[in-house]
This record gives C-alpha cells, structure tokens and sequence, in this order.
C-alpha cells in the first residue's frame, strides 16, 4: 500500500470548535450534547456521580428524615480543554518525528496482527521498521459510535495493552468520554478520544486502519529498526 500521506493522520484540526458538557452522572444523569451512544452497553455509575441518599437524624419527636447528598466532583470542561489541547501538542510533535524519522510517508507497506500486537513497515519488500500496536476503539460507520477497546470484550488481551489506565485517568479526573464505554462518534470527540489515549499512553505516534464498516485506532510504541 502507498501511505502518501501516511494513515497516520491527527484529526487535529477538528479540536478547536467549542463543545459543552454536562454532569456524566445522570443516565448516568446526563444532559445536553455530550451523551454517550444510544445503544452503550450500561456499566455501573462512576464514583465521582453525586450520590443522593436519606438518613434519619435526630430533632423533634423521634427525628426526622432529610434528604443527604455526597456532592462529588464533577466534569470541569475549562480542564478537559486544556488537558486536550496540552496532549495535542505533545501528541503532535511526537507524531510527526514518528514519520519524519523513520520515513513513514511515500511508497511505504505494512501489516499488522492484534494476536501478538505488532506492527511491521516495508518497503521494496523488506522490513525497515518494528513496532507494538495498543488498540484505543474502533468507529462503527454504521451505528455511527466509538467503542473503546477496554469495552470490546472480542479482543485478545495483547492488544489492549495498558489501555485500562486511559479509562482510569478519566474517572481520576472526571473526564466523561474516557469513562463512556461507547459514544456518538462525531470528529471531534474521536479526535480527543484518540488524542488523550496516545497521551496517557505515552504512545510514539497514532496509525488508523480505515474500513469499509469499521475503523481502528491504535497507539504505536517501541519502534525499532531492523
């Protein structure tokens, strides 16, 4: 396959609009125009959802019942901005010394495997370069969703990699689209889906495998030269 330009292309230039969001506690409680996917699987509510309750606590004749509530943080869309913007530019840099470095642009051919989670480039028919493959989700063109690969439960384990910790950080900070098993994918939150995982992931650059159905994102890490 010629790879001009190569497939490993930023989606950045979507990350500048602006976007509102709401407390992702509701449905988990949500509102607005950041739901996840109509058809997501469930998955139970984030411990940083506000968890309402009622207790009985003394006062009067025998006390009475109020209502308690566990005011938990949550989203600050100002911090998702600049946390996306901040991995964008490290992402970026690492993203082009990926191609620029090891000559990823032009008559290029590659093949992967999610069984060992490898990647190979060649060219004229030998390998020049080695890499590891982390999936980050898949896009399905159909349903018009991301489905992140910690929730993709067909997958073999190899090539989840440490995306678990993505999913982490996200609930560490509040961050809605992290935590969202699956969610409407328009560009703009695949861009900073994708572009936060290759971050928290530490990742040496971001390859799509485009499909007719389906398309994959992954995180490239360990190049090696042959």
């Amino acid at each position: 396959m010629v790879i001009d330009p190569p497939y490993v292309e930023f989606l950045a230039d979507s990350l500048n609009e602006e976007s509102r969001w709401a407390n992702p506690c509701g449905l988990w409680d949500l509102a607005l125009d950041a739901e996840p996917a109509a058809n997501m699987t469930t998955s139970p509510q984030p411990a940083y959802c506000v968890n309402a309750s009622r207790k009985l606590t003394p006062g009067g004749s025998g006390g009475r019942i109020v209502d308690h509530v566990d005011q938990r943080p949550v989203h600050d869309h100002e911090l998702w901005e600049s946390v996306v913007s901040a991995a964008r530019d490290r992402v970026g840099q690492r993203q082009a010394a990926m191609v620029s470095d090891h000559g990823l642009s032009g008559d290029v051919q590659y093949g992967w495997s999610m069984d060992d989670a490898s990647i190979v480039w060649s060219r004229g028919g030998r390998d020049f370069l080695h890499g590891r493959i982390t999936l980050i989700g898949s896009v399905d063109h159909a349903q018009e969703t991301w489905l992140w690969s910690w929730a993709n439960s067909s997958l073999p384990q190899t090539v989840l990699g440490d995306i678990t910790a993505v999913r982490l950080y996200g609930e560490e900070h509040v961050f809605p689209l992290l935590v969202w098993p699956s969610f409407h994918a328009d560009q703009k939150r695949v861009a900073q889906a994708r572009i936060v995982a290759a971050d928290v992931l530490a990742a040496d650059g971001l390859w799509l495998e485009p499909g007719d159905e389906i398309d994959l994102h992954f995180a490239i890490h360990s190049l090696r030269r042959v």
